[in-house]
């Protein structure tokens, strides 16, 4: 099982990679700096299999993945009038009380 710092980093990666929408060069030096940075990750920890399993998800990505449109985060919304708070609370605690 990953632990949440294991599992931060391969997000973070996956966060990386939906950066390059798509785009062949910037894929390039994804897949680079990832390898790169899962080297130096993995130093520092005991490997049981971390490394092995990232670089295949790297390269999964690589060679099989295209991006779409609803995968990448879009920071252009404007700022919610409402806390998000004021309309969840309300909603859990009718489902769960």
């Amino acid at each position: 099982m990953l632990m949440n710092e294991e599992l931060e980093f391969l997000v973070s990666i996956y966060e990386g990679f939906l950066k390059t929408n798509n785009d062949q060069t910037q894929k390039f030096m994804w897949k680079l700096n990832a390898i790169t940075n899962t080297m130096k990750y993995s130093n520092d920890q005991s490997d049981d299999g971390f490394c092995e399993n990232a670089l295949r998800m790297i390269m999964s990505l690589f060679h099989n993945y295209i991006i779409i449109d609803s995968e990448i985060e879009n920071n252009s919304f404007q700022e919610s009038e409402f806390d998000d708070r004021e309309v969840i609370l309300p909603i859990l605690i009718e489902e769960f009380i």
